[in-house]
């Protein structure tokens, strides 16, 4: 019988391909079963827990996977929601209102003076709903919040029903709105998984990357995986893209995000 065999050219065996850079991304399920993730074909090993509890304190893993269609490109961006208040080592609590909105304050009434805080429907916000709702949600459902005109979008989920592994709220939105999606900064943790940037998430229609950069500088915005530094999506190659000099918004990105 005669052996059949490949040069050592051809690709036989599918290869993931990585990438690095700002694209815009489909949101195409949220804290999916196994049998939803099948369906998809994101590959799970067993089936998914979404909610445990350690030292006392709940916890909800938020799953929202994503999809680059043009690119095929497959990946998700995790947020934990604790269920505890968060406080500030200056003895300030978060809050945050009906619309999504977070802030900090010594108590819910000294937001009345923020005149960028609508206090509506203001509770004390748990730990991580600020990545959840006012960073991803949205940015995903594409709100209003125009204090100035007055215009605002309801988006604050239940989120206490997370903590009892309830996340119909989120599928629900999922299946209104199932062509919308959110730009983000894709990058590459440990050389060989795709990773997201969670500090900062924008609409479809923006273009400029200066809001990324800026996010990139903030004392507590650093992107730990690796990343391009011209932001431009492109294939990850095994080290850190070569960067364009280019200059984004006046600043050359270079320098903007290392330094």
């Amino acid at each position: 019988m005669a052996i059949e065999f490949n040069t050592g050219e051809k690709e036989v065996i599918a290869v993931k391909k990585l990438y690095s850079g700002i694209t815009n991304m489909l949101v195409v399920a949220v804290n999916p079963t196994m049998e939803e993730a099948a369906a998809l074909n994101i590959r799970m090993q067993q089936e998914p827990i979404y909610v445990t509890e350690q030292d006392g304190t709940t916890s909800a893993r938020i799953e929202f996977h994503l999809k680059n269609p043009e690119k095929n490109i497959n990946t998700k961006i995790v947020y934990w929601l604790k269920e505890k208040e968060r406080v500030s080592k200056s003895g300030k609590t978060q809050y945050i209102n009906k619309y999504g909105k977070t802030a900090w304050a010594v108590d819910a009434e000294a937001l009345d003076a923020n005149e960028y805080y609508v206090n509506e429907g203001t509770r004390k916000a748990f730990d991580g709903e600020e990545g959840i709702v006012d960073t991803f949600i949205r940015n995903w459902v594409n709100a209003e919040y125009n204090t100035a005109a007055k215009k605002y979008s309801s988006i604050l989920p239940d989120t206490a029903k997370f903590f009892k592994g309830d996340f119909s709220e989120l599928k629900n939105i999922l299946k209104a709105i199932p062509h919308n999606g959110v730009r983000v900064l894709l990058g590459v943790k440990d050389g060989k998984y795709q990773d997201v940037y969670t500090r900062h998430i924008e609409r479809t229609y923006q273009k400029s990357n200066n809001a990324f950069i800026k996010a990139l500088n903030d004392e507590y915005g650093q992107f730990k995986s690796e990343f391009n530094s011209d932001l431009d999506l492109a294939e990850y190659t095994g080290a850190i893209v070569a960067p364009e000099k280019d200059v984004v918004g006046g600043v050359d990105p270079i320098t903007a995000i290392f330094g």
